[in-house]
C-alpha cells in the first residue's frame, strides 16, 4: 500500500469525474479523512514552498461576517469586493479595516455595470476614492453584475481596464472565466492585456454541494496546475495568457466557519457557511510580491517605449488635443483638433521628422511618468497629428490630456 495521500478529492460531481478521469470509477468518500479535514497531510511542496491560499470576500459576508482571528490564521491575503458600478457595498470599509488590522495584504475588486449612470471611466474614478482602494491593487471583475444585465463588451472592458492603469499605482488585475473570455476574444488573447495579471475562475464545478471543504483535500489533486477547462481553451495557446495567469478561484464552497466566518447562528446573524477558495499557481512569496504589505507599489517591468505603425490607441479624456508638432509650447504647435473621449487612433509615420519611428520620448509638464511620449496618429476621419500619450504596452496607449 502506498504511503502517499490519496490523489483524489473527497467527493466529486460524477459528470466532471468521468470527463477528467475516463474509465475510472468515481471515488468513495473516505469518512475518516472527511472528519479529519484540514488535519490530513498536505501535498508535496514545490521547491519547499507552498501555494498561496486566499479568499475573495463580498457583501454576502454581511457586516460582522469576518472573524479577524480566523483571517489572520487562515488567509494569506484577501480580495475584497468594493462594489458594482459607482455603488460601494457597505462591507468594504470593515473588510479593509480587518485586513489592515491583521497585517494581511489585500486587493479590491469592482464589477463594471453597463446599466450604471456612470460610464466605464466614471466607475473606475469613483471606485478609486473608496476606503482602502488606492492603497492596494485594483481587480476588474468581468461578469454580469446581475442576471438581467449583460457583461461588458470588449471595447468597454478595454476602456475600464485602461482607466484602472491610469489611476492605480499598482499593476492591475482582472478576474473572469474562460467561457466569458472566449466569446469576447474570438481571435485570441488581446495584446493590450499583456501587462494585466489574470485571476481565473474554475467555472465547471457543480455548485449544488460541497466538493471540497478544505484546501488540503483540494490540493491533493490540483496542486500547481490550472484547471483543465483553462488548459484546453484556445486562449491558452497565447504565451502571454499563460504567463499572466497567476491564480484561480475554486468554486467549490469551502467551509466558511472554519476559515473566515464566525459560527453561523441563524439567518440574519453574522457568519457565512460556505466560501470560494483561491490558490496561486506561483510560490507564496512570489505571488505575495504583487500585493505589497507596506503600500509601496512593486516595480513593473517597463514595456517597449517606441510605438510602431499600426498600433491602436484610445483616448480616455474629452477634448484631447491633436497638435501639428510634438510640443505644448511655442506658437508653432497649434491644435489641429480636439478629440472626443473614446476615439480610436492609429499610429502613422510622420515624414516631417525624418525618422523611422513614430514616437518621440519627452517629458510633459504635469505628467509624472517617465514613459510619457508623443506619438503621431491618424483618427477615424483621416486627420493626422501628434498627441501626448502614456505608453503602458506596445499595443495600447492611454492618451493623457495635455491641458
Amino acid at each position: 500500500m502506498s504511503d502517499q495521500p490519496d490523489s483524489r478529492p473527497l467527493s466529486w460531481n460524477t459528470t466532471d469525474w468521468k470527463r477528467d478521469f475516463p474509465g475510472e470509477p468515481a471515488p468513495r468518500i473516505d469518512l475518516l479523512r472527511g472528519l479529519l479535514g484540514p488535519l490530513a497531510a498536505r501535498p508535496r511542496m514545490l521547491d519547499g514552498e507552498r501555494q498561496a491560499e486566499f479568499f475573495d470576500t463580498s457583501v454576502y459576508f454581511r457586516l460582522g461576517g469576518l472573524e479577524p482571528e480566523k483571517v489572520k490564521r487562515n488567509a494569506d491575503l484577501l480580495i475584497i469586493q468594493a462594489g458594482i458600478g459607482t455603488r460601494m457595498v457597505d462591507t468594504l470599509p470593515e473588510q479593509v479595516s480587518i485586513a489592515k488590522g491583521e497585517g494581511k495584504r489585500y486587493a479590491t475588486y469592482l464589477i463594471p455595470d453597463v446599466d450604471d449612470p456612470g460610464n466605464m471611466n466614471d466607475q473606475v474614478d469613483e471606485w478609486y476614492t473608496w476606503p482602502g482602494v488606492a492603497d492596494a491593487p485594483m481587480v476588474s471583475d468581468i461578469e454580469k453584475p446581475r442576471w438581467s444585465t449583460r457583461v461588458v463588451t470588449p471595447s468597454e472592458f478595454r476602456m475600464f481596464q485602461l482607466r484602472m492603469k491610469a489611476r492605480s499605482a499598482f499593476q492591475t488585475w482582472t478576474y473572469s472565466r474562460v467561457n466569458i473570455f472566449e466569446p469576447m476574444f474570438p481571435q485570441g488573447f488581446p495584446s493590450w492585456m499583456s501587462d494585466v495579471l489574470q485571476w481565473i475562475a474554475q467555472y465547471y464545478i457543480d455548485l449544488s454541494g460541497h466538493m471540497y471543504e478544505y484546501f488540503d483535500d483540494w490540493l491533493r489533486i490540483w496542486a500547481w496546475q490550472l484547471p483543465r477547462a483553462v488548459q484546453q481553451s484556445f486562449l491558452y495557446a497565447s504565451a502571454t495568457f499563460r504567463n499572466m495567469v497567476k491564480a484561480w478561484q475554486i468554486s467549490s464552497k469551502f467551509d466558511g466557519e472554519f476559515y473566515l466566518a464566525p459560527e453561523w447562528i441563524s439567518p440574519g446573524q453574522p457568519g457565512i457557511k460556505s466560501i470560494d477558495g483561491n490558490v496561486s499557481i506561483e510560490p507564496l512569496a512570489q505571488f505575495l510580491s504583487y500585493f505589497p504589505d507596506d503600500g509601496t507599489p512593486p516595480p513593473i517591468e517597463p514595456p517597449p517605449i517606441d510605438p510602431v505603425a499600426g498600433d491602436q490607441y484610445l483616448t480616455l479624456v474629452e477634448g484631447q488635443n491633436m497638435r501639428t508638432e510634438p510640443s505644448t509650447s511655442g506658437g508653432s504647435a497649434t491644435v489641429i483638433k480636439k478629440l472626443p473621449r473614446g476615439a480610436l487612433l492609429t499610429a502613422s509615420p510622420c515624414e516631417t521628422v525624418g525618422k523611422d519611428y513614430t514616437g518621440i520620448t519627452t517629458f510633459i509638464p504635469g505628467l509624472d511618468r517617465p514613459k510619457d511620449i508623443w506619438v503621431h496618429v491618424q483618427d477615424a476621419d483621416g486627420v493626422r497629428g501628434w498627441v501626448a500619450a502614456y505608453h503602458p504596452s506596445r499595443s495600447s496607449v492611454y492618451i493623457q490630456s495635455t491641458g
